[in-house]
């Protein structure tokens, strides 16, 4: 296996089902702090740069979230945000593609 790892940007967008609040649940939102869980544990292992999501609605067309990881591989990235309890349940629509890190102001987050 290629031992350099490279940039790749996960993008998540809610179900349409979880675009209405209404058909959240307890469960639902049990799932949704497993997902948080599950990328904080990836930033512990030095996996995830950053993850977060736009401030709109649930219902706003716009709404997605991305996390920037680090992998080997497409393969293996994809393999990992497969785990994701979000995607397992089927809240969340991902895609991994590989990004390219063209500017870094890191130093600028509050």
């Amino acid at each position: 296996m290629n031992n350099e790892k490279n940039y790749f940007i996960y993008r998540l967008r809610l179900s349409p089902k979880y675009q209405n609040g209404k058909n959240w649940t307890n469960s639902t939102q049990e799932t949704i702090q497993e997902h948080v869980n599950f990328l904080n544990e990836l930033g512990n292992q030095g996996k995830l740069i950053f993850a977060g999501r736009t401030d709109l609605d649930l219902g706003n067309e716009n709404q997605f979230g991305i996390a920037l990881i680090l992998a080997h591989s497409q393969k293996e990235a994809e393999e990992m945000m497969a785990k994701d309890p979000g995607v397992e349940a089927g809240i969340h629509l991902s895609e991994v593609s590989p990004f390219r890190l063209a500017i870094s102001h890191f130093k600028n987050i509050i």
